[in-house]
């Protein structure tokens, strides 16, 4: 058994990409967003063309979408998203999975790219005991920058701040981890035990060079 269980967000134990379908939640309260969605376009394609990073990107969509909107308004924003996506977005057999580990009392963590506005109330719902998340940046006046607060929580940011939490526990407690995204190898590998979620061929062949489990979840 296992006593930290570590799960990857998006496309893990959720069924589709969590901030996209937040961004469209804000869309449908805030429908005058769309005239700005127009000058998303050039940094959307400089990501695709690779010229940009993901962290560039997420924190152009997040000033596009939520610059100076209050922390109180998003926030409510998030923790309703958080329940829709819960009930309706998620994989059964991760929920299982969950319950699982809870059920042989393990610490159960959250570790998430995903904007802490909704994952925060994900973790909170699923009654995660940790949750690792991409800040959202509240300016002085209760509102949002439009920036990220610190690191993209994605990759070596990501294992990172697993690492500053869980290191010092190495030699008394065993650890497993799972995700679907090759940006999490790094974090499956300095498990005990990791787990892709519906890898792709390629990624497939890459788990299995680095003694990783796979698993699909429906």
């Amino acid at each position: 058994m296992y006593s930290i269980a570590i799960f990857d967000l998006d496309e893990t134990i959720s069924k589709k990409d969590t901030y996209l379908l937040f961004l469209l939640l804000v869309l449908r309260k805030r429908p005058w967003i769309a005239l700005r969605l127009i000058m998303l376009l050039p940094i959307t394609l400089l990501f695709f063309l690779k010229r940009i990073s993901n962290t560039q990107l997420k924190q152009a969509y997040l000033n596009t979408f939520l610059r100076d909107v209050s922390f109180i308004l998003a926030n409510k924003m998030g923790e309703e998203f958080a329940q829709s996506i819960v009930e309706n977005g998620m994989y059964q057999q991760a929920i299982e999975r969950i319950e699982k580990h809870r059920s042989q009392g393990a610490k159960l963590v959250l570790a998430t790219g995903g904007i802490n506005l909704y994952a925060d109330h994900i973790g909170r719902i699923l009654k995660f005991d940790s949750v690792l998340s991409t800040k959202a940046e509240v300016d002085p006046n209760e509102r949002l920058s439009g920036k990220l607060d610190g690191e993209n929580l994605r990759g070596p940011a990501k294992l990172e701040a697993l690492r500053l939490q869980f290191d010092v526990f190495r030699q008394s407690e065993r650890i497993i981890a799972y995700s679907d995204h090759v940006s999490d190898l790094d974090m499956l590998t300095w498990a005990d035990c990791g787990v892709v979620i519906n890898a792709s061929k390629d990624l497939s062949k890459m788990a299995h060079k680095l003694g990783l489990e796979c698993e699909d979840w429906h």
